[in-house]
């Protein structure tokens, strides 16, 4: 007689993180199930099957040959969403948990909004909804595509910092598209990544200072860098990973909520008269896309050669 497929199990390194992270996905991990003393934890999904998930200390305990796989996963748990923009927002969130985004969300051929993530420990993560899913946000809602593509934005900007290597770590930064604000970059990558990791939430009070009818203050961006290189020269990526899920949502809501009637209405800015849509778009999203480029410029040009170091 056959048997019946009753449950996935994931052995994990760490059990709490790995039940936050796979309740934020939606499944129902009972309260407390992350102390678990055997290290062993369950969490009933439709249908009745299963998703368990056990420690390494645990697996040991009766296998003590077992040792962690390495490479790409061969499988993949899929989560299935509402509406495409649920995707996008859950991808997000997802990083925010601890995952590694593998692949942002894109419109696949097969007629999905598709993403790819790997969980805490490695293992496949796939996100995805039928396109022709209708969303409930109003379908002209240029605030949510606006926070949409803050959203992807900033869960690459992550992941290429998730990537990088202790020496890519400290190498300096590349001039990205050319020299900004008539200096040339001379900050390491790690520098970068924090200076823009508290940007973020420092433009978009800005931004919403504009809609509040606030006179923006000019400020010395050179000063400012200078001194915040130097204080945080031996920031670590850990800090800087942090800060960035943490922000996420928050900048992310905080666009969102922008009425649609309020972003052509135009401000005075030290850098000219802008409008809050070219705020968003060429500050908050322009400034992560630029610090980027930097990084890949870096990366690329230091391929096969030691780079510079400081």
């Amino acid at each position: 007689m056959p048997g019946t497929p009753d449950a996935l199990g994931l052995v994990v390194a760490d059990l709490d993180r790995s039940v936050r992270f796979y309740r934020r996905l939606g499944a129902p991990f009972p309260e407390g199930a992350e102390h678990s003393e055997h290290g062993h934890a369950e969490a009933v999904l439709v249908g009745g099957f299963r998703l368990m998930l056990d420690t390494e200390a645990s697996v040991r305990s009766f296998d003590p040959g077992w040792t962690a796989p390495t490479g790409e996963p061969r499988a993949s748990l899929a989560f299935r969403c509402g509406t495409p923009a649920e995707v996008d927002e859950l991808f997000a969130s997802a990083v925010v948990a601890g995952g590694r985004a593998h692949k942002a969300p894109w419109d696949a051929f097969w007629g999905q909004r598709y993403a790819q993530l790997r969980d805490p420990d490695g293992n496949g993560v796939d996100l995805y909804a039928d396109l022709r899913a209708v969303s409930a946000d109003p379908p002209n809602s240029r605030a949510s595509e606006l926070a949409r593509q803050f959203e992807v934005a900033q869960t690459g900007f992550i992941s290429l910092v998730e990537s990088l290597s202790d020496q890519q770590w400290r190498l300096v930064g590349s001039n990205f598209p050319q020299r900004v604000n008539d200096e040339d970059e001379g900050r390491t990558l790690g520098v970068i990544a924090h200076h823009v990791a508290v940007n973020g939430p420092w433009i978009t009070d800005r931004i919403e200072g504009m809609l509040a009818g606030r006179q923006l203050a000019p400020v010395d961006i050179k000063a400012i860098n200078a001194e915040h290189a130097t204080e945080h020269a031996d920031v670590s990526r850990d800090e800087v990973l942090g800060m960035l899920r943490e922000t996420l949502p928050q900048i992310v809501a905080a666009v969102r909520a922008i009425p649609d009637d309020q972003l052509d209405q135009s401000r005075d800015t030290p850098a000219g008269p802008m409008s809050v849509a070219q705020r968003l778009e060429r500050v908050l999203v322009g400034h992560l896309k630029v610090h980027q480029g930097s990084i890949e410029a870096t990366i690329a040009g230091a391929h096969g050669s030691e780079g510079t170091l400081t």
